[in-house]
């Protein structure tokens, strides 16, 4: 095993290889036909604090998921920033295509942001997922 220097984790290296795999990941996702955000941690304390750490991630035809992008939310969040954090994601992810994504999943927030972005891009399909973190 090959150990890693303090020096190339604080450096040039990590920010070479953190540039690399989201070139990587930006491009597996814009080659998709279309692909699915999902979204989970709306609920999930972070280390016993008041704060979640809600993770973003784009879901592939072919069956894998690829991290997009992490926020911090402290307390409780309005389903307002969720939706907007959610539109930001797809925005960031195709551009001016947003036909592209052809849904969301969400383990909260079934009542309000899914119906909103339900009735303003009618050819998504938005899920609740199973795992509803309390």
């Amino acid at each position: 095993m090959t150990e890693v220097s303090k020096r190339d984790v604080l450096q040039s290296r990590l920010d070479s290889r953190f540039e690399h795999v989201w070139n990587e990941s930006d491009t597996r996702i814009r080659d998709a036909i279309f692909f699915q955000i999902a979204s989970h941690g709306w609920k999930t304390k972070f280390d016993g604090f008041d704060e979640c750490l809600v993770n973003v991630s784009a879901n592939l035809p072919n069956g894998t998921s690829v991290y997009r992008r992490a926020v911090f939310t402290s307390g409780e969040t309005s389903s307002k920033f969720a939706e907007e954090v959610l539109l930001e994601t797809i925005s960031d992810v195709c551009s001016s295509s947003v036909n592209q994504c052809v849904g969301m999943v969400s383990d909260t927030f079934k009542k309000s942001v899914l119906k909103n972005l339900a009735s303003r891009y009618h050819w998504m399909i938005h899920l609740v997922c199973p795992w509803n973190h309390v």
